[in-house]
């Protein structure tokens, strides 16, 4: 990987996971889609993708979903604002050197190559060896 390559901090994969009556959107039970900064690449409802943007936010920046009530530190459930369609979503730490998925953030090193990247270990180790 070259020094100048970035990868987001997070991933997040989206599911639909109920909904209880006619969506406008379309939106169909196991549709699923994936988002970085970035929208997803195919269609979500542009009200529910605005209203779960803030919990996108708070893991994408290391935020702990356990401390509203859920399971898991970076996964959630979020209804859109109609409360048509229910949404499971699940953030994925990753390097931000060669995108490699993480279980969590604390198994990233923070390293300033030409700025500060978190990246894993093995990133870590060949990016070290090249500065000895």
């Amino acid at each position: 990987m070259s020094e100048d390559e970035w990868y987001e901090p997070v991933g997040f994969e989206i599911e639909v996971i109920q909904v209880k009556s006619d969506c406008r959107v379309n939106h169909k039970v196991g549709e699923t889609f994936n988002a970085e900064y970035r929208t997803p690449d195919n269609p979500i409802c542009g009200e529910a993708f605005i209203g779960m943007y803030p919990l996108l936010y708070a893991v994408r920046v290391n935020g702990d979903m356990r401390q509203l009530g859920k399971e898991n530190k970076f996964e959630t459930t979020y209804f859109c604002p109609s409360r048509v369609v229910k949404f499971f979503i699940r953030g994925i730490p990753r390097c931000n050197n060669c995108g490699k998925d993480v279980n969590d953030f604390s198994e990233l090193t923070l390293v300033e190559i030409k700025y500060p990247k978190n990246v894993c270990k093995e990133c870590y180790n060949r990016i070290k060896s090249l500065s000895d």
